[in-house]
């Protein structure tokens, strides 16, 4: 299969209570173990089609470019993504994106509603992605 890379994001909007502590997390995270991996923060603006109490989409979590090294990172970043979803009470969604056709994919939900053996998510994402 082709694809550019793949996210590790929270899945949800209303993170104003725990989004710099996360983001804080995965930057320190990321630079002591040496990942291929960029941390990503981007909150988009609310539209005028928004009701007051609606979260504008936010995406928060990791990229990860599609390398040599994907199979072997992903055993080390969804152990720690799942640890930090049960401490922050949230889950998180891993999918595939290819920027050259635009598509993106979201594979397995994980965390703490979504409770899964995180070698089992391993092996799930390494089988759909044939790596």
């Amino acid at each position: 299969m082709e694809f550019t890379g793949i996210y590790i994001y929270i899945d949800g909007c209303d993170l104003d209570e725990v989004g710099d502590s996360i983001v804080f997390e995965l930057q320190k995270w990321v630079s002591s173990n040496k990942i291929n991996a960029r941390v990503i923060n981007d909150k988009f603006e609310k539209t005028p089609d928004m009701e007051p109490d609606d979260y504008p989409d936010w995406n928060l979590g990791l990229n990860l470019d599609n390398s040599k090294n994907l199979s072997k990172e992903l055993s080390l970043i969804i152990p720690f993504m799942n640890n930090v979803a049960v401490k922050h009470k949230r889950d998180f969604v891993l999918g595939y994106y290819d920027s050259e056709t635009n598509i993106s994919e979201d594979i397995e939900y994980f965390g703490y509603e979504r409770k899964k053996n995180t070698t089992d998510i391993e092996n799930s994402v390494r089988e759909f992605l044939c790596i």
